[in-house]
């Protein structure tokens, strides 16, 4: 199998663009073609509205793949991942409470009558399927700049779990940049300052270097379950032989 170009990466790179607004959207040729845009982040009402509404889109897929049999568990554990994370900053930036578990309910009885074995079904299983794939590069490249690497600060050791599963999260960092050389590249520099800021809530007084600059609740609260998951990502990616995947629009040499 050949892979995808590096365009089929990029969105999945951003804390925000996740493709979660087009997979069941897109037409089936282009299922990841552009994420839904992020808003202006002087929005915080728009911010808000794009988390519930990607939650619900997340909750969506997950309901479709449960009765139609979609996803492999390694990418529904991207997905799950990736909606734990989307409703933890909706609930922690002032969400109203119920508010995205109720659209996600809306979502999924939209759907809830599809035959699973009907051309539609097939055309949003490619959605899915690629989003989920997306997912899984970017649980990855998370729980990878969470290890206490030289290049990483010293305050790093011991903060997180993933040092456990170093060798399988190294193992996909290498194989993702062998394929994608560009785009992982180019994307990691801004998901390592992610993960910076997301462990820094752990630090202690004792940590020197360590610049939580006063992290707010919400900070503190997001960043809980950020780390959860991308640890939890690290722990079920070491127990599977494909580390990787591939995108469902790859075509054969």
């Amino acid at each position: 199998m050949s892979h995808a170009s590096p365009r089929h990466i990029l969105p999945a790179l951003g804390l925000l663009a996740l493709a979660c607004g087009t997979a069941l959207a897109a037409p089936p040729a282009a299922p990841a073609s552009q994420p839904a845009a992020a808003p202006a982040a002087s929005d915080p009402a728009q911010q808000l509205q794009l988390a519930s509404r990607q939650y619900a889109e997340l909750q969506q897929m997950l309901a479709l793949d449960k009765r139609c049999q979609w996803l492999e568990p390694i990418a529904r554990a991207a997905m799950e991942a990736t909606a734990q994370e989307r409703l933890a900053w909706f609930d922690s930036h002032g969400g109203t409470s119920g508010q995205a578990q109720a659209a996600a309910e809306q979502a999924i009885a939209r759907e809830a009558s599809l035959d699973c074995n009907s051309s539609k079904a097939n055309s949003l299983a490619e959605g899915v399927r690629h989003a989920a794939w997306q997912m899984r590069v970017t649980w990855a490249l998370r729980a990878e700049a969470l290890l206490d690497n030289s290049d990483r600060p010293a305050w790093f050791k011991g903060k997180s779990s993933v040092t456990r599963q170093r060798a399988a999260l190294q193992e996909t960092v290498a194989t993702l940049q062998s394929r994608y050389d560009v785009s992982i590249k180019a994307a990691q520099a801004g998901i390592q300052q992610e993960a910076e800021r997301m462990l820094a809530t752990r630090c202690t007084t004792a940590d020197t270097g360590c610049r939580l600059e006063n992290a707010s609740s919400a900070t503190r609260t997001y960043a809980r379950e950020w780390l959860k998951q991308a640890e939890a990502y690290a722990t079920a990616l070491s127990r599977v032989r494909d580390k990787v995947g591939s995108p469902p629009d790859a075509t054969p040499r």
